[in-house]
């Protein structure tokens, strides 16, 4: 009996989809950087700060998470 497995974008991400998040959180990231902190007068890493970084730290696990999948997914499919 074969199991139907739907392909998730997050499992199993192709070289286009990793490089659309990897471009869209690092935007984000910067435009959230910008937004909170005035960042080329002042440092961002400030107590007053933690509410940025509260939004970027998951950001970029998801994306650590997302190139992870696909360097699993490719060494899986060559071998």
């Amino acid at each position: 009996m074969e199991i139907n497995k739907k392909a998730n974008w997050v499992q199993n991400p192709t070289k286009k989809i990793v490089t659309l998040y990897i471009i869209f959180t690092s935007i984000g990231s910067l435009f959230i950087l910008l937004s909170i902190t005035d960042f080329f007068t002042e440092n961002p890493f400030q107590k007053r700060n933690i509410t940025m970084f509260m939004l970027l730290i998951p950001s970029i696990w998801g994306c650590i998470n997302i190139v992870g999948n696909y360097n699993r997914n490719k060494k899986t499919t060559i071998n």
